[in-house]
C-alpha cells in the first residue's frame, strides 16, 4: 500500500484556482468548502493561501494581484513564476463550475484524512504499552475527526442551531 499514490485530482485543484482567479464570487463558494490543506500539491496550497489571504484584505483578486503577492511572499519562483499563474487562468473559461469542482478536491482531501488517520490508528494497535481502552478512545476520535469535517461545511441556519441549543438546554 505504501507505492499508492493518495487520492487526489490535480485537474479539480487547478480548475479550483482558475476560476478563484476570475471571479470573487468563486472565491467566496470555494473557501466556504476548502481550505489550503485540502490541496494535494503544494503549489496549489501556495496560491489558494495567497488568493484567500488578499480577498480577506477587500484587495483585488486576479492574475497580477495574485503574482505580485506571491512575489512579495518570496514564494513566486517556487510554484512556477508567472506562467504557473497565467496558466491556471487561462486553463478556465469560466468559473461556472467552481463548486463542483471544489467538492472534487474536498473529496480526495477527505479520502487522504481518512487513509492518514487510519494508518495511525493501525499503527497505534501495535503499540501494546497503552492502555486498550485509551488506544479505542483514540482511535474513534481519529476517524470522528475525519467525519466531523465531512459534516461540518455548508451554511448552518441560525433556528436549527438554537433548537439543537434549546433540546440540549432541555435535557440537561
Amino acid at each position: 500500500m505504501e507505492e499508492r499514490i493518495p487520492p487526489q485530482n490535480i485537474e479539480a485543484e487547478q480548475s479550483v484556482l482558475g476560476a478563484m482567479l476570475i471571479s470573487r464570487e468563486a472565491i467566496d463558494k470555494a473557501g466556504e468548502i476548502l481550505n489550503e490543506d485540502d490541496f494535494y500539491r503544494p503549489d496549489d496550497r501556495t496560491i489558494f493561501s495567497a488568493i484567500m489571504d488578499l480577498h480577506s484584505r477587500n484587495e483585488a483578486v486576479d492574475l497580477v494581484t495574485v503574482t505580485e503577492e506571491l512575489r512579495r511572499l518570496g514564494k513566486l519562483d517556487a510554484i512556477g513564476g508567472t506562467a504557473a499563474i497565467t496558466a491556471l487562468s487561462n486553463a478556465v473559461p469560466t468559473a461556472a463550475n467552481v463548486v463542483y469542482h471544489a467538492k472534487i478536491v474536498e473529496e480526495k482531501s477527505l479520502r487522504r484524512q481518512l487513509i492518514n488517520s487510519a494508518t495511525e490508528v493501525a499503527a497505534s494497535g501495535y503499540e501494546e504499552d497503552q492502555d486498550i481502552a485509551q488506544t479505542i478512545d483514540q482511535a474513534e476520535q481519529k476517524i470522528l475527526a475525519v467525519a466531523n469535517r465531512k459534516h461540518s461545511g455548508g451554511v448552518v441556519k441560525i433556528k436549527d442551531i438554537v433548537k439543537s441549543a434549546m433540546a440540549r438546554i432541555e435535557e440537561l
